[in-house]
């Protein structure tokens, strides 16, 4: 009876965790031919893979995905549509009255199978470029006031990571060291994640997500705002000569007298008016795609058994090319080249890093309580119990390889006032180059937001 129970309680576990997708699968391996379609330019195979997936335990993070191969496809109500359901679901995990019965059974699932037994929730930095991409989603449909409203929403949720990240740094910082300590592989494989995540603050600041939030209250004529987001995102990326250059214009604008003169000799600017005949042409880049998490394994020898346990990182060989978007009109005149704004490869390697103390946490958890099951086996099968037990643990130990795939792996930028009337504008990175023909207003601002998934461009442009 005895042995009854113990592997009944053991197969509910696992069945608990059997609920997400990606539980002996990893995440990666699932989304690598929809990476693959959206690099030869094909949509449809993508949006199908993905679609069965969207009513999952993970089903959020399938939404996200959907709504960001839509955007690759420049199908954007369809990306809104599906970023609402993703924004919907959000608001349902967070509701913890709702979900701490379904979260605990599959949190106890986890201490016998793995991390990836427990419903996806989302990285703060995932739900704040969900709210601006759903903003950029907005302004490009011509909805400036719900793009508006999306804004304000990714700037509440960065102050909320912000306070969180306050609360726990500490703790985390002092628990994460004591388990590094444990083990010197630890180090070792955690060591190209220290270096991914050098002079990165935090997961959740995004530069790129501020200036899309600054050039949207711009255009709606919210100066002071915009001033304040576009001082964020310098501060975040102080070398960006246009962010120095909104910033110092704004300041002028403002009359903020203080401000102008510390900016000028910070930049070594004296002013950045544009001329009264003059428009701005703005370009959003964004190229390839979001790092994937790799994992280690390390087994640890206990009394009588092995134990294998196993943590997600990222490997610093996965570095996206990052070559600059050339932007150069046909008489000469505008021969610019993007700048930086957000690298996706770090803040995903911050946010990993910020959530590794929890994990460890859980994995001793887990390898106490993979301990206990094989002690019980052996004691109630003999040593082919112990064998068994640790060869299901071993076979069920994964790392918790889940996050955004389909985002960029960074963004790039670029800002230059053009005499107003019609430009022949060419967009060139490397071999690879498109003409357009774009329309720059007197006071005005000419949008150009281009997704470049390798083999493929997605370019929206809009005249604000």
């Amino acid at each position: 009876m005895k042995f009854s129970r113990q592997w009944l309680l053991l197969w509910s576990l696992l069945i608990a965790g059997c609920a997400t997708t990606s539980l002996f699968l990893s995440y990666p391996e699932l989304l690598a031919p929809v990476k693959r379609a959206l690099q030869s330019g094909q949509i449809e195979p993508a949006i199908k893979a993905l679609s069965p997936y969207r009513d999952s335990a993970d089903g959020v993070l399938y939404l996200l995905e959907l709504g960001r191969v839509h955007q690759i496809g420049g199908e954007l109500s369809a990306s809104r549509a599906s970023f609402k359901q993703a924004l919907s679901r959000f608001s349902q995990i967070d509701n913890r009255a709702t979900i701490s019965l379904r979260r605990s059974v599959a949190t106890g699932g986890s201490l016998l199978t793995n991390e990836n037994a427990i419903p996806y929730d989302g990285e703060s930095y995932e739900r704040i470029f969900l709210h601006q991409l759903q903003s950029l989603n907005y302004l490009f449909l011509g909805e400036l006031e719900a793009a508006l409203v999306e804004v304000r929403r990714a700037n509440l949720e960065q102050k909320l990571a912000l306070e969180r990240h306050i609360d726990e740094v500490e703790q985390a910082t002092q628990q994460h060291q004591r388990l590094l300590q444990r083990n010197e592989t630890f180090i070792s494989g955690f060591k190209s994640l220290q270096e991914r995540v050098a002079g990165v603050k935090n997961s959740f600041q995004n530069g790129y997500t501020f200036f899309t939030s600054g050039l949207i209250y711009e255009i709606n004529g919210q100066l002071e705002s915009a001033y304040i987001d576009y001082r964020r995102a310098q501060e975040i990326y102080p070398d960006n000569r246009y962010l120095q250059q909104i910033v110092l214009r704004l300041a002028e604008q403002l009359q903020r007298r203080d401000d102008l003169q510390r900016y000028r000799r910070q930049f070594g600017l004296s002013s950045a008016r544009l001329g009264a005949d003059a428009g701005e042409l703005i370009v959003l880049y964004e190229y390839a795609f979001a790092p994937v998490r790799q994992q280690i394994k390390v087994p640890i020898l206990g009394e009588n058994h092995w134990h294998t346990i196993a943590f997600p990182t990222y490997s610093t060989t996965q570095q996206a090319p990052t070559t600059a978007l050339r932007l150069r009109t046909q008489g000469g005149n505008i021969d610019i080249t993007t700048e930086p704004i957000v690298s996706v490869a770090a803040l995903a390697a911050k946010s990993l890093q910020e959530r590794l103390p929890g994990m460890m946490l859980r994995q001793l958890l887990r390898l106490a309580a993979k301990k206990r099951l094989a002690d019980q086996s052996q004691q109630l099968l003999g040593d082919m119990g112990g064998i068994l037990a640790n060869v299901a643990n071993t076979l069920s130990e994964n790392a918790d390889l889940r996050s955004w795939l389909t985002l960029p792996s960074g963004a790039h930028i670029a800002r230059q006032g053009v005499e107003a009337g019609r430009v022949k504008l060419e967009l060139r990175r490397g071999s690879v180059s498109r003409w357009l023909d774009i329309e720059v207003r007197a006071g005005g601002k000419s949008v150009i937001w281009v997704i470049d998934t390798g083999q493929r461009w997605q370019i929206q442009q809009q005249q604000f």
